[in-house]
């Protein structure tokens, strides 16, 4: 279908395209194109497991739109671990994560915490880390030995850093 758009004096013919949902034989051809252009070492490198660990993404519906299709090839790209790349039930894993808009929403969800800048660095750094404590302090379901192993840190550290920033005691 085609139709014409424009002033009097300038028009020009748009073509309304298919969605993509009707197009699935575009979508390969799409990523190939998105991927040698992001990084064309990984794409020639890729090239031999490219149909089969991008299954999943040709039958993908997108229901957005082309941009959809890019940000998950560059995710694809991000999150692609170099020493794996001959690994085809590995990068066909990775393609179905990085569909996975469910984990996304995950990330999305997760708790924010506002943080007042004021202009002073180290003054908004020891802000900053006293509302990190808190947050993982009043989250926290298990013991101190854990959460300080959570936070990869030691129980000691945790706890001075407890009685600095928060000036709590052991005991409370």
């Amino acid at each position: 279908m085609e139709f014409f758009c424009g002033t009097r004096t300038s028009y020009r013919k748009i073509r309304r395209t298919r969605p993509w949902r009707e197009r699935k034989e575009d979508i390969p051809e799409l990523y190939q194109y998105y991927l040698n252009l992001f990084d064309h070492s990984l794409y020639v490198r890729l090239k031999d497991s490219f149909t089969y660990a991008f299954q999943p993404a040709f039958t993908y519906s997108y229901p957005g739109n082309v941009r959809e299709l890019v940000n998950i090839a560059e995710r694809f790209k991000s999150l692609l671990d170099p020493q794996r790349i001959g690994d085809e039930s590995y990068l066909r894993q990775l393609v179905q994560e990085c569909l996975n808009t469910e984990e996304v929403e995950k990330i999305e969800a997760a708790p924010c915490l506002e943080l007042p800048i004021s202009g002073d660095y180290e003054k908004d750094i020891h802000q900053a880390e006293r509302e990190i404590l808190r947050h993982y302090l009043d989250s926290a379901q298990c013991s101190m030995t854990q959460l300080a192993k959570q936070l990869n840190m030691s129980r000691t550290t945790l706890y001075n850093k407890l009685r600095d920033q928060l000036q709590i005691s052991k005991d409370e």
